[in-house]
């Protein structure tokens, strides 16, 4: 959708589904994805592999928020 300028995560951080599931190349390839559209995501962390949530807030100017 090119009019889309943000997006929330909701999730336990853990990768299971797609052909991406090692954080690093998942970072990577949301970088270059979103490296024209400048969208920013915020993320919202339920336990599990926090960094990856970390590191897509971070990269897109958004913020990160830890529920426990």
């Amino acid at each position: 959708e090119p009019d889309v300028d943000t997006i929330l995560v909701l999730s336990d951080g853990e990768p299971s589904v797609g052909d991406l599931i090692d954080p690093g190349a998942i970072r990577e390839d949301i970088q270059a994805r979103n490296r024209e559209r400048n969208i920013r995501i915020h993320t919202i962390a339920l336990g599990g592999s926090l960094k990856i949530l970390e590191w897509l807030a971070e990269d897109s100017g958004g913020r990160f928020v830890q529920i426990e």
